[in-house]
C-alpha cells in the first residue's frame, strides 16, 4: 500500500527531515531518499533492519543485532567496521523511533506514516 512518509535523521549538528511516498506491507517500508544517488530504502519492521543501497555503499543497520550490521563500499568490495549502540526503539501503529549511537555519533531515526 503506497502512504506518504515523513522521515528524520537527527544528529548532535545536523537534521534532515523529507516527505516521501513509500510503500508499506505487513513486515516492511520501502521508498527512495530524495538524494542524488537514488537511495533506496528497506526498513523491516519485524526484525528492525534498516537497509540503505546506491550505487556506491550498501549499509545494513540491525538494531535488533548490532554486531550484524555493515557497510559495504561497492567502488572497493570492502565492509567497513561500525559500531552500533542501540538506545531505544519504538513503534507504534503509525511511527518508528531509534535513538542509537554509531561510531560514538549519536543519532535519532524516525519514520512516520502519514494520514491521508
Amino acid at each position: 500500500m503506497r502512504k506518504k512518509l515523513h522521515v528524520s535523521l537527527k544528529s548532535h549538528d545536523d537534521v534532515i527531515d523529507y516527505d516521501v511516498i513509500g510503500d508499506i506491507s505487513k513486515d516492511e517500508i520501502y521508498f527512495e531518499e530524495l538524494d542524488d544517488e537514488n537511495t533506496a530504502v528497506i526498513y523491516n519492521m519485524k526484525d528492525n533492519i534498516l537497509k540503505r543501497d546506491n550505487p556506491n555503499l550498501y549499509m545494513e543497520y540491525n538494531f535488533g543485532e548490532p554486531d550484524r550490521s555493515n557497510i559495504l563500499v561497492k567502488d572497493i568490495g570492502q565492509n567497513l567496521e561500525i559500531d552500533l549502540k542501540v538506545k531505544k526503539i519504538k513503534q507504534s501503529k503509525n511511527t518508528i523511533s531509534i535513538d542509537y549511537e554509531l561510531n560514538d555519533i549519536k543519532y535519532k531515526y524516525s519514520i512516520k506514516i502519514k494520514e491521508n
